[in-house]
């Protein structure tokens, strides 16, 4: 079973929240704002911020200019500091989410109508859990595992949320 542990609100880093990035055990997360395009990294557990860069001046385009930062294999690295370590991007504009889990043949789909995340046993198509995910907007959403298949976050322009699984707990 799937539990919320946290949120990261939009007010942590900028106006609107467009890409969230999960480290492989699901601890942080990267965070990448739009209105201000400022990047940060949210330590899940603490629910504090770790890390910012806000040293560029945005850019007049239509998107995050994600494009320096997210590898080929879709990861932003960061190499130094408090945020060290690698995160898998997803969101509007740069690699879906992570939505199957291979080793626990689990799926994600978001009801964006309900605000819920729904967790399904991809063999069966079984629906497991059903998880309300923050969100002040309805426009749209997104969900990724973290690597190791444990931590859970959904990304809508406001709120990040948080679900890990029984064991992290």
């Amino acid at each position: 079973m799937w539990k919320k542990i946290g949120i990261c609100q939009d007010l942590e880093c900028d106006e609107r929240l467009w890409h969230a990035g999960l480290s492989p055990d699901g601890s942080r997360c990267f965070v990448g704002g739009f209105d201000d395009a400022v990047y940060i990294v949210w330590d899940i557990r603490a629910a504090r911020k770790l890390w910012e860069n806000a040293t560029y001046e945005p850019p007049a385009v239509e998107y995050p200019p994600l494009t320096n930062w997210v590898d080929r294999d879709g990861y932003v690295v960061i190499q130094e500091g408090p945020a060290a370590g690698k995160y898998r991007v997803f969101g509007l504009y740069y690699n879906p989410g992570r939505t199957f889990d291979e080793m626990r043949g689990l799926k994600l789909e978001v009801d964006i109508s309900k605000h819920m995340l729904i967790v399904v046993e991809a063999a069966t198509c079984r629906e497991l859990q059903r998880l309300e995910y923050e969100s002040f907007s309805g426009d749209w959403a997104f969900a990724s595992f973290s690597d190791d298949g444990r931590t859970i976050a959904v990304i809508e322009p406001y709120y990040i949320t948080f679900f890990a699984d029984d064991v992290r707990r």
